[in-house]
């Protein structure tokens, strides 16, 4: 598969997730039973670059790792991946997300350590030779950074909005692409339709196209000339965690690795996204993808 010879950058949290399937959840002070289990590195930046690793394009993940037992296991992890590490921060704690899937649904249930989540301060981030580089919000003393280093080195910008975060307010003046949850809504607009959050995105942010992912809805899409909604593959959903993320990394590849245009590369990212939520982890369905795009 033909990709860009340049790197596309992640920017944003890396956690460990210990995931659990079930066909019910147990009541408080029950037992309960879980049909499969793994762990594996989760966060929305980590998901989104390896999953942009796996369908072909070179990449580099900027994020705080840890140390010690716990740091070395979340290294080892994306390193099989072949994702190029940037840490950042001596804050010793990795973020653990604790997740129960419903098998029935495939919806999930997440607590996570939110103590970590604040990040290194005072960073200085290298994007040398680097395509375009996607933002999940978090960290922001490193996502500011990075992105005023995207900025002086005019690298596309790409942002996953999931919710509302107070570093959006520096981030989105500079992107070119806004992908963002159907829950996300600017501050005192809760009410806002997935319309009127991508009339804001384009007009007073001037990005060139954004896109408001609905789950199993069609996705609302805009540029400054033209708008539309892009079906989604209907499917039996086994496992649904991870699936904004394996959008945005599908869509990093597709339109900063492969060349595609932005609503090409959101089509192709959308059928990704599908698969990834036939099987259980956010990985195997992804690596099933890639496997028979290889295969012709």
């Amino acid at each position: 598969m033909m990709t860009s010879e340049r790197r596309l950058s992640f920017v944003g949290m890396t956690t460990i997730d210990v995931v659990q399937i079930a066909d019910d959840l147990p009541e408080p002070n029950r037992k309960g039973w879980a049909r499969h289990a793994y762990l594996d590195v989760g966060g929305p930046a980590a998901n989104a670059a390896i999953t942009a690793s796996i369908l072909g394009s070179p990449v580099s993940l900027h994020s705080a790792f840890g140390s010690g037992p716990l740091g070395d296991l979340v290294n080892g992890l994306i390193d099989r991946h072949e994702v190029r590490r940037f840490g950042y921060g001596d804050n010793p704690v990795v973020p653990v997300s604790s997740i129960w899937v419903t098998a029935a649904s495939g919806d999930r249930t997440l607590l996570s350590t939110a103590a970590a989540f604040e990040g290194p301060h005072s960073v200085g981030v290298d994007l040398v030779d680097t395509a375009a580089v996607l933002f999940d919000g978090f960290y922001p003393d490193l996502a500011r950074s990075a992105a005023r280093a995207a900025a002086k080195q005019k690298i596309p910008v790409v942002l996953d909005c999931g919710t509302w975060r107070e570093v959006f307010a520096d981030l989105l003046p500079l992107a070119s692409v806004a992908i963002v949850l159907e829950e996300f809504a600017f501050p005192g607009r809760l009410e806002a339709t997935s319309e009127d959050t991508i009339a804001r995105l384009i007009g007073e942010y001037q990005v060139r196209f954004a896109a408001v992912s609905r789950g199993s809805d069609p996705i609302a899409w805009a540029t400054r000339t033209e708008s539309g909604q892009l079906a989604v593959p209907h499917i039996a959903a086994v496992d649904t965690l991870g699936a904004g993320d394996v959008l945005h990394g599908a869509f990093m590849h597709f339109a900063f690795g492969r060349g595609l245009d932005d609503l090409a590369a959101l089509h192709e990212a959308a059928e990704v996204a599908a698969r990834s939520c036939e099987d259980f982890g956010t990985r195997a369905g992804v690596e099933a993808w890639a496997a028979k795009e290889s295969h012709g």
